[in-house]
């Protein structure tokens, strides 16, 4: 699981407060109005459960990868993602990534004005640094989604576009796909949503094991 993985997190959150035009003005619906049941939906929502699946296609070698996890997303910079390879967890004051590769993990404290890739602040970044396109509607499965672009303010963003799915019932991200400035590509499904259920605390900490290699990079 890469790091820019974390931006899938993000997205289920990233609608909310952004800033745009009405499109298909002939339509019963509109960017606007979508955004506005997104908005409310996403107030609504304290905790989240979800299944996940991701595709990465390594352009340079013309290699696909494929993974799929859990995430659990908690009350402020709480959240949980893990895959068989790798799991990144936040209590909202702490930050562990472990490599399962290395049997290594990373602790780092999580900084109130920080930059950290954490699910809920980067709406933020969203909002700043993306425009909002309503395109079209498409079934996934049994699903209905208004399909919607972001594309970057910026020439020079990492990831200068990527396509978000909205559930056109639910009001929460359903896929996510984005192509970065390597030209590698990378799609994320959501499945098995739960929201507003109980979560236990300790979803949100990592256990270290004996013979973990720990590296702490708090002060």
């Amino acid at each position: 699981m890469k790091k820019t993985g974390l931006l899938f997190l993000g997205v289920i959150f990233i609608m909310a407060g952004i800033n745009t035009n009405p499109v298909f003005a002939k339509k019963k619906i509109s960017a606007e109005k979508i955004l506005k049941k997104v908005r409310e939906r996403v107030q609504s929502i304290n905790t989240l459960q979800a299944s996940f699946k991701e595709t990465f296609h390594w352009t340079m070698i013309d290699e696909v990868q494929k993974f799929s996890g859990e995430l659990y997303i908690g009350e402020g910079d709480k959240f949980r993602l893990q895959t068989a390879g790798q799991i990144i967890v936040s209590d909202g004051k702490t930050l562990w990534t472990y490599d399962a590769g290395k049997n290594q993990v990373l602790i780092d404290n999580v900084s109130p004005s920080g930059d950290e890739l954490l699910p809920r602040r980067l709406l933020l970044k969203f909002e700043k640094d993306y425009h909002p396109t309503l395109i079209g509607k498409k079934v996934i499965g049994n699903t209905m989604c208004y399909v919607l672009d972001l594309t970057s303010k910026t020439e020079d963003a990492f990831i200068p576009k990527m396509t978000v799915w909205i559930d056109s019932k639910n009001w929460l991200t359903k896929k996510l796909s984005y192509e970065d400035i390597n030209q590698n590509k990378t799609t994320y499904e959501l499945g098995s949503i739960k929201i507003n259920k109980k979560l236990p605390e300790e979803i949100f900490r990592f256990k270290i094991k004996p013979g973990v290699q720990v590296i702490d990079m708090r002060n």
